[in-house]
């Protein structure tokens, strides 16, 4: 298998710029994310309540069922 040859160096600069902007911006994603997650937890932690019961009870009002 023939590698192909990239010529002149235009070509290399400008594939090696967009590795260098693609790195960059992967970067930058996983930065925002962790900053979001600690973001979150920081604010689940400082506003909500915390849940001390294990079961969660839901109830149920319908005005057309009847108990006999």
């Amino acid at each position: 298998m023939v590698k192909p040859r990239i010529r002149g160096k235009s070509m290399k600069k400008m594939i090696e710029a967009s590795m260098q902007r693609a790195v960059l911006l992967l970067v930058c994603i996983v930065l925002i994310v962790v900053w979001g997650g600690i973001s979150a937890f920081q604010m689940h932690r400082d506003y909500l309540p915390s849940i001390n019961k294990t079961t969660l009870l839901v109830s149920l009002r319908v005005p057309s069922y009847q108990t006999d």
